[in-house]
């Protein structure tokens, strides 16, 4: 009977729409100091392979739920512990163990490390630029799946440059996994990257993974019931940016914090926000891939996210009115639907708009923020 626990809080994700998970597989010496596939946390170099077994146990069930998987294999406090940060034996070994055991799942991100590289408020020891490449390498060369790679960010804008910026047209990186610190600016960092790993020729593939304050992260229900924020500037900012997924970090603060967490439940609200945010995009079917940040398109109080010649989604965060540009469009006439990010309902406008011209979207209402479809 033990695990039971695990495997419901999997099937409550799930029911409310949830189709993602992260976790970290070694956090020796780092937060919550409980997980390790060792068979002790000062043994490095033998596993425990029932451990192993019990962890698939768990990863095949949120596969068979359609969950998928992160797997942050360290965090910042232990990034040089094995090998002194060196893909040597030990580091080798722990990535050969993690793929030839949980590889063959389907829908599973590699993460590289949690706030990987210098934090100016510790003086633990920290990987190099080199040795970043080097552990993206290892995983392109060895993992026969080819599944993504990518690295989670340190929280400030001004401590991200120094990290990424060496990375960029790395074929071995798939990505980043993005923490920011101060959630108004989620939309506009992303967006940065986005446009600069285009312009480096190998496009990101990026999330939004840990949104801050530390203290403060996504509350709880009863501590925050709308969410308001949360959908507004990190959720809809995301993937206006061209996000591929938001994890809710539950912060270090409140009740069911990040490192006491036992009930799930206590963010209702949030999972029903994102499923209709999920939902919207499945739903009508778009080409993501062909769609780019487009904010030049709109007025300053709008997000648009865009293939300028077929499809355009235009996020009003505080309803209202915007004009969007359809001077590039290669249609007429474009049908637009508006839905509220809250419900996830949609409704069809009663008239039509034409290409090749600025028009005005006007949302159904002030009193919170609306999606515009122009399609």
């Amino acid at each position: 009977g033990k695990g039971k626990g695990l495997i419901g809080a999997l099937n409550y994700l799930a029911s409310e729409g949830v189709n993602g998970v992260y976790f970290v597989t070694n956090n020796i010496g780092g937060d919550a100091r409980d997980v390790w596939p060792f068979v002790s946390h000062d043994t490095l170099d033998r596993y425990d392979v029932s451990k192993l077994a019990q962890w698939d146990i768990v990863f095949q069930h949120a596969e068979n739920l359609g969950v998928a998987l992160q797997f942050v294999t360290q965090e910042t406090e232990n990034e040089t512990m094995l090998d002194e940060g060196a893909t040597g034996k030990q580091r080798s070994l722990y990535y050969r163990e993690l793929v030839a055991r949980f590889s063959y799942h389907n829908a599973i991100v590699w993460n590289l490390g949690e706030e990987n590289g210098h934090t100016p408020w510790n003086d633990d020891p920290f990987q190099t630029d080199q040795q970043r490449k080097d552990m993206a390498a290892w995983f392109a060369s060895n993992d026969p799946y080819g599944h993504p790679v990518v690295i989670h960010t340190l929280p400030d804008v001004t401590l991200k440059g120094p990290i990424l910026n060496p990375l960029l047209g790395n074929k071995n990186l798939n990505g980043v996994s993005h923490q920011t610190s101060t959630k108004s600016m989620v939309h506009d960092d992303m967006v940065h990257w986005r446009n600069a790993s285009d312009s480096a020729g190998h496009s990101w593939m990026l999330s939004m993974d840990e949104i801050g304050p530390w203290h403060t992260g996504s509350q709880s229900d009863a501590a925050d019931p709308a969410h308001d924020t949360l959908r507004k500037e990190v959720m809809w900012g995301s993937f206006i940016a061209g996000a591929f997924g938001v994890e809710w970090y539950f912060g270090w603060r409140g009740d069911q914090h990040d490192l006491n967490a036992e009930d799930f439940r206590s963010r209702q609200n949030l999972w029903r926000q994102t499923k209709s945010c999920v939902d919207f995009f499945q739903e009508f079917d778009l080409l993501l891939e062909d769609m780019r940040p487009a904010d030049y398109l709109v007025s300053e109080n709008a997000w648009c996210l865009a293939n300028p010649k077929s499809t355009y989604i235009v996020y009003l965060p505080n309803g209202g009115t915007t004009t969007l540009d359809l001077s590039a469009a290669e249609k007429p006439i474009f049908e637009v639907y508006w839905t509220n990010p809250i419900t996830g309902k949609r409704e069809k406008a009663t008239t039509n708009v034409t290409g090749g011209e600025k028009i005005t979207l006007r949302a159904p209402s002030t009193d919170h923020d609306w999606v515009a479809t122009i399609l």
